[in-house]
């Protein structure tokens, strides 16, 4: 549609052609406006994995689901034949935007103050300003005015869903802007673009990507090929019949073969059908993504409804080709999507229609003729009342959408939506829509933007500036009193970019401390920098609770080592009040269920292990089952606490003796320590000869012929025969404080998994190993249980008999 763009008002504009500073301006000015309301949450288990998916790419290599593990944990049986990180799962998304985000995340891994989560956020904020300029070129590649492709971009950027889904990670932004840029040079390539091999080979990219960046996006093919078709000259009787039959038969034969499909009696023979299939399921779906006030495309974004008298306008015109792509568009992914979720059609805890997102551009393009009048002011004053009022309408829902998290929703409603967003009352019934329900508590709650919930101003003066002056620069492009600003150079539309990217993360390096990510926490934020400095590279660091997660997805800026959380255990309690699912004496039944075989594949294939913990000893109420397991069959090497919420603790992996078969030492010993405590022997797994920098492990055997009544604490060391200790291990109750003396069963055999690191400067030479019991009496004295035996030092300190070899350092 060629129409002039030349008018009076205040979106004037010289002829037809478009400078390159307009779609940037107007990218900075709808970026600039997400970010006032941008939150940074995490709004999904998908979301997660994502961005777990690019922090695996920055900092391994890979696609492992690792700081993100424990809300995807392995069947067991996956972890058979799997070691080692391999035993990590697979993230299994597209790759396309965890590879396209992974810049962020670097970025932010490097800008001291910016947050990771928080980076990678900004993704959807410039994916969905990128659709606004896109939106503006394709609709003055057809010919539309510059003020009517403003109008365009400024509609898909802020009166549509796409401005909600710019505070997200989904991927359904990313598969609308592929589309998009798919038909955008499609369009080019019609209009005899495709003598240009440049354009034939970005055309070719963008389609070849478009799977990469969501599958879902093949669903678009049967419209991009409309779109790409050449105008064929037929006979207007075989055109009066043929057009309008495209949309009908793309849109019923669908529909016939499902229900062909559901009356068919051989899916009556089929096992395993799905409860949901049928034809209610179709028509509710359908009825909730294209019709329903509450849920549907226009119910969510009610500026789309100006496609109707667009498409009309276009079709009375012969401009049928984007109508009839819109409709194919719209028909397919509905279709589709209510068959291939199922179930899951909504989308989740998500803002609907989470799925039709990619269709809204090409619906909205349709409404073009009619954005195209309302710039003609002397011709359609009628107009602008109209969609001044849809505007406004669609403004209102989607700064609903935008100002609380998603799941409020759910928990206002009443009691028989069940805390269900998908709840039908609340897609056709009036008091219970998204738009009058959450309104209804602002007064009760805060929004949800970043810079209020951390209470700065820096956050808005940035961004409002940054909004005010991308607004300056459009209408300085159409000029004053209808006279065209001044073509921006290139130069300094790419600076525009670069610093809008720079604004942005200097705005997260303003930020203060974030507490939806439980910031700050300077004992973990602690333990993290010793982390750093202490570890490997190859080491692994497992996170025994989930609460961690939300700190250390946006805090936890370590290169190295990888962090793997575990899953919620049923033995773990989140709370003194909360009651434990399963109550056991054997660490195995406490953890998850494929816990104990995740660490083991991890833990096999080095010599260290790392548990970073949010639980301690302070805590008598928590459970610890990760610690349990990690006593009973490893060797705690040592503890670095910085809290009762923050606790560092190194395990030397080499499996311990079964403590439900214990057998017998590798060496005895006759130690007695009181009258009713002896150590009967003790087990060295590395042998005898070590170096420094080797790990020293020890199973002790302890036995007890009579109930204990006090706790005692044993201290261990390492000292040249004769000599005062040169080194000491990690004082703790025996097994880690999981097995004290006072719990201690008469006549069975208690063992004491320990080892400790023997440093790089250790001379060489012989050492034994010395045993002494201890504890605390109620003035906040030592009191040391006597010792006799074979070897002893001072009546209080036992030796175990063994010589230790400690060989010269490399």
């Amino acid at each position: 549609m060629r129409t002039p763009g030349v008018s009076k008002g205040i979106f004037s504009a010289a002829g037809n052609r478009w400078r390159p500073g307009l779609p940037v301006a107007l990218f900075i000015l709808l970026a600039s406006i997400y970010m006032l309301t941008w939150s940074g949450r995490i709004n999904s288990q998908d979301a997660r994995l994502m961005l777990n998916a690019s922090s695996s790419l920055v900092r391994f290599g890979d696609m492992r689901a690792d700081l993100a593990a424990g809300e995807t944990p392995p069947a067991p049986g996956k972890l058979a034949t799997e070691q080692g990180v391999r035993s990590l799962p697979e993230i299994q998304v597209e790759p396309l935007q965890p590879l396209l985000a992974a810049p962020l995340y670097w970025l932010a891994l490097h800008v001291p103050g910016a947050g990771l989560a928080h980076g990678v956020y900004l993704f959807n904020v410039l994916v969905c300003a990128a659709a606004g300029s896109l939106m503006f070129l394709y609709s003055r590649r057809l010919g539309y005015s510059e003020a009517a492709a403003v109008l365009a971009a400024l509609a898909l950027g802020l009166a549509t869903i796409v401005w909600t889904y710019s505070d997200s990670f989904f991927q359904a932004p990313l598969a609308m802007l592929f589309i998009l840029l798919a038909a955008c040079q499609l369009e080019q390539l019609r209009e005899g673009g495709r003598r240009r091999p440049a354009a034939v080979l970005m055309a070719a990219l963008t389609l070849l990507l478009m799977p990469f960046a969501r599958h879902s996006t093949l669903l678009a093919l049967p419209a991009l090929v409309i779109i790409a078709v050449p105008t064929v000259d037929l006979r207007p009787a075989t055109r009066r019949w043929l057009l309008p039959a495209i949309p009908v038969a793309v849109v019923l034969m669908p529909v016939l073969l499902i229900l062909l499909l559901q009356n068919s009696s051989i899916l009556q023979h089929l096992p395993g059908l799905p409860d949901w299939i049928g034809p209610g399921h179709y028509a509710g779906v359908i009825h909730s993504y294209l019709l329903s006030p509450g849920g549907s495309l226009w119910g969510t974004s009610p500026v789309l409804l100006l496609a109707l008298p667009g498409a009309w306008l276009l079709w009375r015109a012969g401009k049928r080709r984007h109508v009839l792509a819109a409709l194919v568009l719209v028909a397919t992914f509905a279709l589709v999507f209510a068959w291939w979720q199922g179930v899951h059609w909504f989308g989740g805890l998500s803002w609907p229609p989470r799925f039709l997102i990619p269709v809204v551009p090409l619906v909205l393009l349709t409404a073009m003729p009619v954005l195209e009048r309302l710039t003609q002011s002397s011709r359609s004053r009628w107009l602008l009342p109209a969609v001044a009022l849809l505007a406004a309408g669609s403004l209102w829902v989607q700064l609903g959408a935008i100002s609380l998290p998603w799941e409020v929703y759910g928990h206002a409603l009443p009691p028989e939506a069940g805390g269900h967003g998908d709840w039908s009352g609340g897609l056709n019934l009036l008091r219970w829509m998204r738009w009058i329900v959450i309104p209804g508590l602002w007064s009760s709650m805060a929004w949800d933007f970043a810079w209020i919930r951390t209470g700065t101003l820096t956050w808005p003066l940035l961004f409002g500036g940054s909004a005010l002056y991308a607004a300056w620069r459009i209408r300085r492009h159409f000029g004053v009193a209808g006279v065209a600003g001044a073509r921006a150079p290139r130069l300094t539309t790419l600076l525009h970019l670069a610093g809008m990217l720079a604004l942005m993360f200097a705005g997260l390096a303003l930020l203060p401390p974030d507490p939806l990510y439980d910031a700050p926490n300077e004992a973990l934020d602690g333990l993290l920098q010793r982390l750093g400095r202490e570890s490997a590279a190859d080491d692994i660091v497992l996170l025994s609770d989930l609460e961690l997660e939300r700190y250390l997805a946006n805090y936890g800026k370590l290169t190295r080592p990888r962090l793997v959380s575990l899953p919620f255990h049923p033995g773990e309690k989140g709370s003194p009040e909360q009651a434990a699912t399963i109550v056991s004496d054997n660490p195995e039944v406490l953890l998850h269920a494929s816990a104990a075989q995740q660490i083991t594949a991890l833990a096999n294939s080095r010599d260290r292990i790392w548990l970073l913990a949010a639980n301690s000893p302070w805590l008598p109420w928590a459970v610890r089952p990760v610690e349990r397991y990690m006593a009973r069959n490893y060797y705690p090497l040592r503890e670095i606490e910085s809290g009762p919420r923050a606790r560092l603790l190194e395990y030397d992996t080499t499996p311990a003796p079964d403590p439900l078969v214990p057998g017998v030492p590798d060496w005895r010993a006759s130690l007695r320590y009181g009258e009713h405590i002896r150590l009967t022997g003790y087990s060295l797994p590395r042998g005898q000869q070590l170096k420094p920098g080797d790990s020293l492990p020890v199973t002790l055997f302890w036995h007890s012929d009579a109930p204990l009544e006090h706790s005692w604490t044993v201290a261990w060391f390492l000292a040249a025969p004769g000599s005062p200790p040169a080194l000491q291990g990690w004082d703790s109750a025996p097994q880690a404080g999981f097995a004290p003396t006072s719990g201690w069963t008469r006549g069975v055999t208690q063992l004491d998994n320990r080892a400790m690191r023997l440093p790089h400067t250790l001379p060489a030479g012989d050492y034994q190993i010395l045993v002494v019991l201890y504890r605390m009496d109620e003035a906040g004295g030592i009191v040391r249980l006597p010792v006799r035996g074979a070897d002893t030092r001072d009546g209080y300190v036992g030796v175990l008999p063994t010589r230790l070899q400690v060989g010269q350092g490399d």
